[in-house]
């Protein structure tokens, strides 16, 4: 008979699937007679699971009787797993999270590994911050053993902003800038938005009286996680308003009335100039009280804004000489001049083109034959000339020169150089002469009893006219508007 030891339960060996040096223990044998032997079937090792010994007993007659012992080799060893590293990834375009493709843990059993798993979500789509994700490896028996990998998930994706293009508008009539409405630029970010701001610190908002010049607005968006971004624009407002001037003097003339005098001062009020905006420059060619020469001068004032928009106030100062020097006739056939403190004196022959005298530079003369004499008196740069009088030389033939009352030159002054003769009789020749003597060559129509003097510059001529009987010679003012 033989009756087998107890089932046998051991874990595997550290590191192994097998069990080795199982101490199985011995059956309980008898016999009638006697015990010859006992043997069994069992291996040096035993693999995980159950493994059935058989054990034999023999007598001395070769009779035999079994027994089974099961032996059971359990793996109690947890398996290994070490997660790959932690993984830093940036949120996916216009979303507030990310896919991540993570990489499997490394796992290792004594025997085998049933299965890897994790918690992981749907689709690998990890939200904004850190995720932990769990990884569990299962080996054959049911042991387990679990790693963490965090997953970090950073939103460095900017916000976004629109802002209006640049604006640019002329003032408001009267005012010193324009009142601008703008659309607030729309603005979004791929998770949320922490705070939208104005952030150009001009102090002018949508809707605000904008100043002359350029105003920067700017705006900033800036989400959850720090990222933000600016936009910005001009508004540009241009002055385009002219500037106002009022009282502009009138034109006006002033006479000279001193002789040898080539100036006269001239006063006015000064206009007044008004601007929309403050701030506006007046410059003028001459001052009130100034002295100005014989013609007409055009005295300008402008007034410039700082936009550089001008207005102009135009008027002219016309200066006529009245205060010739007047020659006078003394016994006869002395000429006297009544400027007696002048510089100079040149006498000359009016019958001939005003040719100088010679040696006739003094305040008086006495001509040496009959004809019709005058004087240049000059002091300093300024030089008038004299009337001219008509002198008798006794036992002096030759023809007697009369300047007829009735004879007179018109416009005089002229403001273009055209002149008319008024006069009854026939006339036969026109010619001018200027202040040195030299004739000036001009178109004359002497049936029309007319001259072109358009070329003439502004200043005196003498006009000498021969009738038919006659010759007589006039003075001639011609002054320019230009």
């Amino acid at each position: 008979t033989i009756t087998c030891p107890a089932a046998v339960t051991v874990a595997a060996n550290l590191g192994s699937c097998i069990a080795s040096g199982v101490a199985l223990g011995l059956p309980t044998t008898s016999d009638n007679c006697s015990v010859a032997s006992v043997t069994n079937n069992a291996p040096a090792t035993y693999p995980l699971g159950n493994t059935t010994v058989t054990w034999i007993v023999t007598d001395g007659s070769g009779n035999t009787a079994t027994c089974t012992q099961l032996v059971t080799v359990l793996d109690t060893q947890n398996p290994t797993i070490v997660c790959a590293p932690a993984v830093t990834v940036s949120t996916d375009p216009a979303l507030c999270s990310a896919v991540v493709v993570l990489t499997a843990p490394s796992v290792a059993d004594n025997c085998s590994v049933a299965s890897v798993t994790s918690n992981a979500p749907v689709g690998m789509i990890f939200p904004l911050g850190t995720s932990t994700v769990t990884w569990t490896v299962t080996d054959g028996s049911g042991n387990t053993a679990i790693c963490t990998q965090t997953i970090t998930v950073l939103d460095t994706e900017l916000p976004t902003i629109a802002c209006p293009a640049d604006i640019t508008v002329n003032n408001m009539p009267g005012f010193c800038g324009r009142s601008v409405n703008y659309i607030t630029p729309a603005h979004a970010d791929n998770c949320s938005i922490a705070s939208f701001t104005q952030t150009d610190g001009s102090g002018y908002v949508s809707g605000d009286l904008f100043p002359i010049g350029v105003t920067y607005q700017e705006f900033t968006v800036v989400d959850n996680s720090g990222n933000s971004y600016t936009c910005g624009f001009n508004i540009t407002v241009i002055d385009n308003e002219m500037p106002v001037v009022s009282n502009c003097p009138s034109d006006m003339v002033v006479f000279i009335t001193e002789a040898a005098q080539c100036e006269q001062s001239a006063s006015w009020n000064n206009p007044t100039f008004s601007d929309n905006c403050p701030g506006i420059n007046v410059t003028q060619d001459y001052v009130s009280g100034s002295s100005f020469p014989i013609g007409i001068t055009v005295v300008t004032y402008t007034g410039v804004d700082n936009a550089g928009n001008s207005v102009s106030c135009s008027f002219s100062v016309t200066v006529l000489d009245q205060a010739n020097p007047i020659v006078s006739v003394v016994n006869g056939s002395k000429l006297i001049v009544n400027v007696a403190a002048a510089s100079s004196y040149q006498w000359v022959d009016c019958d001939n083109g005003y040719a100088p005298i010679a040696g006739a530079t003094g305040s008086s003369f006495t001509p040496a034959v009959s004809g019709n004499y005058g004087v240049i008196v000059s002091n300093g740069s300024c030089a008038d000339t004299s009337n001219c009088e008509a002198v008798t030389v006794t036992n002096t033939s030759g023809v007697e020169e009369i300047a007829f009352e009735d004879l007179y030159l018109y416009p005089n002054p002229t403001i273009d150089g055209n002149f008319r003769i008024n006069y009854s009789g026939n006339i036969i020749s026109i010619m001018v002469y200027d202040m040195t003597g030299r004739e000036v060559s001009l178109p004359v129509d002497t049936i029309e009893k007319a001259v072109d003097g358009s070329q003439l510059a502004t200043g005196k001529y003498m006009v000498r006219i021969l009738t038919e009987n006659q010759v007589v010679t006039k003075e001639l003012v011609v002054v320019h508007n230009n």
